[in-house]
């Protein structure tokens, strides 16, 4: 994985696409690969769904090195960051516990209620 990063900064670097200025472009850029996946998923276009995921890959490794960090680096920071979270899940979607304690209580107990994953221990 190591290569692949260093490859596609290379990327970016021999394009010129390296310069903090560029990283608004690249945003866009983001955004147009996610409406592509988007779209691949409406289609069930499953060739288009790896295409998308591969090039919004592509444009963040290109994003952190534009800020002088690595994807990888980020990635971990972000797993590193809910690895150990609390929460439930509902509709496809994980509510952290945090989350969970700024909502009225009815609306808590009817999302713990409809969870089809809950990690939450017995002091919630």
């Amino acid at each position: 994985m190591n290569d692949l990063i260093k490859n596609i900064e290379n990327w970016f670097a021999e394009r010129d696409l390296l310069a903090e200025k560029n990283l608004v472009a690249q945003l866009n850029k983001l955004q147009s690969e996610v409406d592509e996946l988007e779209e691949a998923m409406d289609q069930k276009d499953m060739d288009g769904f790896r295409d998308a995921i591969g090039d919004i890959f592509v444009v963040l490794a290109g994003m952190a090195r534009i800020k002088g960090c690595s994807v990888e680096d980020c990635v971990k920071e972000a797993f590193n960051e809910i690895k150990d979270r609390q929460g439930v899940t509902v509709e496809g979607t994980f509510i952290k516990r945090a989350d969970l304690e700024k909502l009225p209580n009815s609306v808590r107990k009817a999302l713990i209620g409809r969870a089809t994953f809950n990690n939450l221990d017995d002091t919630f």
